[in-house]
């Protein structure tokens, strides 16, 4: 590796890192300061917005990426006049026109946003009227100056740490990112994989299926604790009632379609033989000398081909829009030509409800979005509330998001059926055997989900919020108010005077 290239995948890792250290107080101080400045009960009406919008913007950036990566890098070229176009291998899109639009408007939005005062108008009688809901022991006072903020923090973490309903809270909301994050990251290809589509058209589904389910997960989820004002316990009942129904849509995975018919892998050369590890050659192509390059071929019987080559083919007639391989000796001889590509016939009719329940599981799952930042919000000390959010952004991410495509990629490289390797030794999988593949992924998803169930039970549970001492001061709830009880009283000592002959009011002469 050369100094010019350390110097470019430094500032690459620079350019990636830097945004999420801004967006990072977004996703704690950001929605501490929606908690502060709102009414309780309307905090989750806002936060859905939050969490719709902060969803909805990766998928409008696919968007935009796709529109600057078909344009050409050097926009000082006229790329009409260039021999290759968006199609081509070696075409080089607009990359960094991402990067541009989104900085600039990044840098527009700070300025508004550093105009904002420490706290809106109204903030204290908001306080005032708010109920606390912090668990029994978990109460924390933070101490002015920095220096008294760092000595605090352990003991600040300690007290998050020692919070049962908080860190079972966290485990919950783990599991189910790691569910999001594998879905996310390995659904396209399941969909791919199942029933034999393009990349593309399977992210297109992907997105389709995804982008909806989570502005829907997240505002129905707000509106239901806005609908029905519903407390730490009362929002717990909601994720476990909601992850429930989601469980059973889950069960889809139960149901697989067959592979496509695959010379050497699923089915026979016409000459029965089965090939092993890759080497997929037979008689009727072993004076071929084939690379072991995937570039797929659909016979007329309609069985593919690792490659023309490997389907034994000698001629090939190129259209606009097709290229037709003739003379293929691994095919019947009756109907010898095959084209470039993979076979698209399909017998599986399982695409409408596989996309339907996991568009159910989805957004179930993302019902428990809003009511976990909110439930944080009232189990921690009011002081702690940025914190408990951001060590729970760290929990989920270093235990659910980031490792679950991980867990998950390596388990489905079990169910591989033909790898091709890389010079280096990377490997790329063609294709998956889909029973197997359909199963590993209800087997992962149910286990989390099991453990999910279990996490927001037992904080339902261990929930023991602090309660104060009742004062003499009488309660609203009671028959006689505190204005009834006054006339009372007002009224029984007028009747005593009168009784005694006393006069009303007496002149201060007498």
């Amino acid at each position: 590796m050369t100094a010019r290239t350390s110097v470019v995948i430094l500032a690459f890792s620079a350019s990636s890192v830097s945004p999420w250290l801004g967006a990072a107080p977004l996703y704690t101080l950001g929605q501490a300061y929606i908690d502060e400045s709102v009414k309780t009960k309307k905090v989750a009406l806002y936060l859905g917005i939050f969490q719709a919008v902060a969803s909805f913007a990766p998928a409008l950036g696919f968007v935009f990426g796709g529109v600057f990566l078909s344009l050409y890098t050097d926009v000082r070229v006229d790329d009409t006049k260039l021999s290759i176009d968006p199609s081509s291998p070696v075409w080089v899109g607009g990359w960094w026109m991402g990067f541009l639009l989104s900085g600039s408007i990044s840098l527009l939005i700070s300025v508004w946003v550093m105009g904002f005062p420490t706290n809106l108008p109204g903030h204290k009688e908001i306080a005032k009227a708010r109920i606390s809901e912090v668990q029994k022991g978990s109460e924390f006072t933070v101490r002015a100056g920095f220096g008294n903020s760092l000595s605090d923090f352990p003991k600040a973490a300690w007290t998050l740490l020692k919070n049962p309903p908080f860190m079972f809270l966290n485990g919950g909301v783990t599991m189910e990112w790691f569910i999001l994050a594998s879905v996310a990251v390995f659904g396209p290809k399941f969909v791919e994989s199942q029933f034999n589509l393009s990349a593309g058209l399977a992210a297109l589904l992907a997105g389709v299926v995804v982008v909806p389910s989570t502005l829907i997960g997240c505002g129905v989820g707000a509106w239901v604790i806005l609908k029905f004002n519903l407390d730490f316990r009362g929002q717990m009942k909601f994720c476990f009632g909601s992850l429930v129904i989601s469980f059973f849509a889950m069960l889809v995975f139960i149901a697989s379609c067959d592979n496509v018919p695959f010379a050497g892998v699923t089915e026979p050369y016409k000459d029965g033989y089965f090939p092993e590890n890759l080497n997929i050659s037979s008689t009727c192509n072993i004076g071929c000398y084939c690379e072991q390059k995937f570039d797929p071929v659909c016979g007329s019987d309609n069985v593919m081909y690792y490659s023309a080559c490997h389907a034994g083919c000698i001629g090939k007639i190129e259209s606009d829009d097709s290229t037709t391989y003739t003379g293929c000796s691994c095919l019947p001889s009756d109907a010898n030509d095959a084209v470039l590509g993979r076979c698209e016939t399909s017998t599986c009719n399982l695409l409408p409800i596989y996309l339907v329940c996991i568009f159910i599981m989805l957004t179930l799952g993302f019902f428990t979005i809003v009511p976990s930042i909110t439930a944080t919000f009232r189990v921690v000390d009011f002081s702690q509330r940025a914190f408990a959010v951001g060590l729970q952004s760290l929990l989920l991410k270093a235990l659910g998001s980031i490792p679950g495509p991980i867990i998950f990629g390596a388990l489905i490289d079990d169910t591989c059926m033909i790898w091709e390797y890389d010079c280096d030794g990377a490997g790329t999988c063609w294709m998956y055997e889909n029973e197997q593949f359909a199963h590993y992924t209800l087997k992962l998803i149910m286990s989390c989900r099991v453990v999910s169930l279990f996490c927001f039970a037992a904080s339902y549970f261990t929930h023991k919020p602090i309660v104060k001492e009742d004062d003499d001061t009488p309660s609203l709830d009671n028959k006689e108010t505190l204005s009834d009880r006054d006339s009372d009283i007002s009224m029984k000592k007028t009747y005593a005077e009168k009784a005694l002959g006393r006069p009303k009011t007496r002149s201060r002469n007498q």
